[in-house]
């Protein structure tokens, strides 16, 4: 064995046996991130509460410990770092689940009924036909949030690639600007939400 990865005849690690054991490594990653940024959130929580009692329980007329100065900030600091770190983690399991089990499709748009209006996008509701081959054609309704430039492009009958992922059972993925016989889904993407 040569640095942990299993060898060829000499005493080289193949090729085959880095990627497969880095693979492994990588889909470890999105759930190393949530333990830790869950646990630095609990420390930091922990942290700011023994600050808080500090300052409470002390009296006004001793000088100040530094565990009384910096307890209750950096405590605040550290858990959310800690969520932070969660947050990234969920998002990188997320878009892992997407790559790995993605089945691709198109959908089209019918019933567009346009909701409330924000400072920057317009929520939209519509039923979608969603066709992947493989499985029987299926009809929603769903919600998204739609952008000034993607707007012009959720019209009535508009067929749009997609992508569904059984893992991830509560979005489907539509590429407004990509064509639905593109080779690759490139670029950018709304997540449909079903209703």
């Amino acid at each position: 064995m040569t640095a942990g990865y299993p060898t060829l005849w000499r005493g080289a690690p193949t090729l085959a046996a880095v990627s497969k054991l880095d693979g492994r490594r990588r889909r470890r990653l999105p759930t190393t991130l949530i333990a830790a940024g869950v646990a630095l959130a609990l420390a930091g929580v922990l942290w700011f509460a023994v600050g808080l009692v500090a300052v409470i329980i002390r009296d006004p007329l001793d000088p100040p410990h530094w565990l009384v100065l910096i307890g209750a900030p950096v405590g605040l600091f550290v858990a959310f770092g800690g969520g932070m770190m969660a947050g990234v983690g969920e998002h990188i399991s997320v878009e892992r689940r997407w790559h790995d089990d993605g089945r691709r499709g198109t959908v089209t748009l019918s019933d567009l009924r346009p909701g409330a209006a924000g400072e920057s996008s317009q929520e939209l509701t519509c039923e979608l036909e969603i066709q992947v081959a493989g499985q029987d054609p299926r009809r929603g309704d769903h919600r998204t949030s739609v952008g000034p430039l993607d707007a012009a492009r959720m019209v009535e009958g508009a067929t749009f690639p997609c992508q569904l992922s059984p893992t991830v059972p509560n979005r489907i993925r539509v590429w407004p600007y990509t064509d639905p016989e593109a080779a690759e889904l490139t670029g950018r993407y709304l997540d449909f939400r079903p209703i």
